[in-house]
């Protein structure tokens, strides 16, 4: 006799095999079939028994094939299925030495064994409570072993996926059974963990300007030849020409951050004009955008 898996399915909380016996002696089978599952390899080594099943089969011809259903637990992971065993004989046995153990010969008993998986449960994803990560940070997910497919809003396809920027994140996940599960989170950057030099300056050529965080630790400000401190939290910057400054520092909870601003360095004017008041009146000088308006009085 040989067994052969012909399907395979989950319904509920069981695996359901369907498998094909077929007779390649030339006797006919007229005998019930005896079968025994265990849970390691019993031609191997020591293995208990898990499930047994006789099976009434009408008369088997030689060069014939019947189709038996074999269900058991799906938490059993392997199940090794042995055709024509009763479950007397203890393990481990040798299927040339020890068979037959039953009224039923056969010429080979070696392809009498057939190894079945069982699909154990697995809990749907966790991926964890919505969650802060630092600015310029990443932040790894993980939905969890076991599961036969992933599926990451990139449509990536490995069990972690690496957050490199907020946002709502998903997962989907398919087990060996076809059963789907989805897990949604969202992630946001800690305010704290963000450094802001503030807006584009503009200063006139040979001014200087101030910059600060407060805060932050291994503080690095870039280029080093323009500030007052390099490593310092707050900086007076002497640019002799437009340039970008940028800093590098960590913030108390270990995250480190950068940002950076365009400083314009333009030429300074000078302008000359007369205007004639009589006493205790006054004058609105705002000659063009670029330059504010005073009130002279």
């Amino acid at each position: 006799l040989e067994g052969t898996i012909i399907s395979m399915d989950c319904q509920n909380d069981k695996m359901v095999y369907e498998i094909e016996i077929c007779n390649i002696g030339p006797a006919t089978f007229i005998d019930s079939l005896h079968l025994t599952g265990y849970d390691e390899n019993p031609s191997v080594q020591n293995a208990s028994v898990v499930y047994t099943k006789d099976t009434v089969m009408s008369p088997l011809f030689s060069d014939s094939c019947t189709i038996i259903t074999i269900s058991f637990d799906r938490d059993i992971r392997n199940l090794y299925l042995v055709i024509n065993d009763d479950a007397s004989l203890a393990s481990p046995y040798d299927f040339s030495d020890d068979f037959p153990v039953s009224d039923v010969f056969e010429c080979d008993y070696t392809n009498n064994l057939i190894p079945l998986q069982g699909v154990p449960r697995v809990s749907a994803p966790d991926l964890g409570p919505d969650t802060t990560m630092c600015d310029f940070g990443t932040f790894v997910l993980d939905a969890g072993p076991g599961f036969l497919s992933y599926v990451w809003p990139d449509f990536s396809e490995d069990q972690t996926y690496t957050v490199w920027q907020p946002g709502t994140y998903w997962v989907v996940v398919m087990d060996a059974c076809g059963t789907m599960y989805t897990d949604t989170l969202e992630v946001r950057v800690d305010p704290a963990t963000i450094i802001d030099l503030g807006a584009d300056r503009q200063i006139c050529e040979g001014d200087s300007l101030v910059l600060e965080i407060p805060n932050y630790n291994q503080i690095t400000w870039a280029p080093s030849d323009i500030v007052s401190c390099k490593d310092c939290p707050k900086v007076v910057l002497y640019p002799d020409t437009t340039m970008t400054i940028s800093v590098v520092a960590e913030t108390e909870n270990g995250c480190f951050s950068f940002d950076s601003i365009e400083v314009t360095v333009g030429d300074g004017f000078f302008m000359h004009d007369t205007a004639f008041i009589c006493q205790g009146d006054s004058i609105l000088i705002n000659e063009s955008q670029s330059v504010p308006e005073v009130l002279i009085s």
